[in-house]
């Protein structure tokens, strides 16, 4: 009794497993050109919510074919592909196990871009195979003389040159383990 209920159950399993399947074919065209389009993505949603449920691209001939489909639902087939319009469309699925949409064709996204613009900088240092470059143009080393008088003092120091700039006020320059202090010399 229980081996033939078993094997009932087995038969009732396989034959709605394989008898529900079915599968839909098409061909992508270029609207403009009317030629086929390779490798355009086909997907098959829910049409509920919009959840994919199966998808290919398309062969050098624009054909696709969705194997594997439940019948007896109502799907939402997308074809899209850069630079091209999206195309959508219901298919119902009843009674056919095959569903042969033909030729679908989509057409040439008309958008105008805005220009761009691309910028690179070149990097401060650059690391060579036997040297260090510094490349000083992007560096804000100018140096703007004061609107005073100034003048340029070179101390010398343990064997060490320091620059300084004296500019007549009260400001003072650090360099070196010396300091500049109104035109004074103090040594720390």
């Amino acid at each position: 009794m229980i081996r033939t209920i078993s094997s009932i159950i087995c038969c009732l399993f396989f034959t709605f497993s394989f008898a529900q399947k079915g599968q839909i074919i098409g061909e992508v065209m270029d609207q403009k050109s009317n030629s086929p389009m390779l490798y355009v993505t086909v997907s098959l949603h829910n049409i509920s919510d919009t959840s994919l449920i199966n998808g290919v691209i398309t062969d050098n001939q624009g054909r696709f074919k969705i194997e594997d489909i439940i019948l007896g639902n109502t799907y939402l087939l997308k074809c899209s592909f850069i630079g091209y319009l999206t195309f959508y469309k219901k298919v119902y699925f009843d009674g056919e196990k095959t569903i042969n949409l033909g030729e679908i064709t989509i057409a040439p996204s008309v958008e105008l871009l805005k220009g761009v613009e691309v910028r690179a900088d070149k990097p401060m240092v650059t690391y060579e195979i036997d040297k260090k470059v510094v490349n000083v143009e992007q560096m804000n080393t100018t140096l703007q003389p004061p609107e005073t008088n100034f003048e340029i003092m070179y101390p010398y120091e343990n064997g060490k040159f320091v620059l300084a700039i004296d500019t007549s006020s009260n400001m003072n320059y650090k360099m070196d383990s010396l300091q500049l202090a109104s035109n004074r010399w103090i040594k720390y």
